[in-house]
């Protein structure tokens, strides 16, 4: 969801569990539910396949 505030999704869909990279979103999001942090470094390879991806997308649709 790109950094946005999550926690009315959490209140939509009532999920069993959240997971999320950000303590900003987990602080929020453990107050509805469990919630757990997915260690995602800036450095991690998957970081350059996700921008990789997200282009591809953009210029799909353009």
């Amino acid at each position: 969801m790109g950094g946005v505030g999550k926690t009315k999704v959490l209140q939509a869909f009532r999920p069993h569990v959240f997971f999320d990279d950000q303590d900003v979103h987990l602080d929020e999001a453990a107050k509805l539910v469990p919630s757990g942090k997915v260690p995602y470094l800036t450095s991690s390879p998957l970081n350059g396949m996700q921008n990789e991806t997200l282009t591809q997308t953009e210029e799909a649709t353009s």
